[in-house]
């Protein structure tokens, strides 16, 4: 029976974490995403976005609005 080099995994496993992580990292870093704004001033308790990009704002003590 072959014997499993759990080593050789667990750096063969870090290594590769770390090269997704660069590499996340440099995509985030070569693409920002600075299209999502919250405006906090309007007074609601939930914001629902409809597929075609428009919203609501339902108000506090509204039946709808989750408790």
């Amino acid at each position: 029976m072959a014997e499993i080099r759990w080593v050789r995994i667990a750096i063969a496993a870090l290594i590769g974490l770390a090269i997704l992580a660069a590499v996340t990292y440099w995509q985030a870093q070569q693409n920002p995403i600075n299209d999502v704004s919250i405006d906090l001033s309007v007074p609601g308790c939930i914001v629902k976005f409809a597929p075609d990009g428009s919203s609501e704002i339902v108000s506090f003590g509204d039946p709808r609005c989750p408790k």
